[in-house]
């Protein structure tokens, strides 16, 4: 069994875990009798779900872009930090070469 087989059958099994649970709190669903309209149902609770999906979206972008800004500053401040030590150990050496030189 592959890796997203197993996933997509964990999925199934979490829907089925739901299922039993309503059961157990509603009693047997006698889908003949019962008047709710389900397509009405799901289209209701598709709608709800489409509406976390965004918030969620919405969260994960914000949150990507806050690590964007950072992970930029901070190599801002490491290339400036590098090029510091770069020029220091420039004027180092020209200070070397000076006291070399007769």
């Amino acid at each position: 069994m592959t890796e997203i087989n197993k996933l997509v059958r964990g999925i199934f099994e979490d829907a089925l875990v739901k299922y039993d649970e309503g059961e157990k709190k509603y009693g047997e669903l006698e889908i003949m009798k019962d008047p709710r309209n389900f397509l009405k149902e799901a289209e209701t609770e598709i709608l709800d779900a489409m509406v976390y999906y965004a918030f969620e979206v919405i969260r994960i972008r914000r949150l990507n872009d806050a690590l964007n800004r950072l992970a930029k500053e901070h190599l801002n401040r490491e290339m400036e930090r590098v090029r510091e030590e770069l020029k220091e150990d420039r004027v180092m050496r020209v200070d070397e070469q000076k006291q070399e030189a007769p």
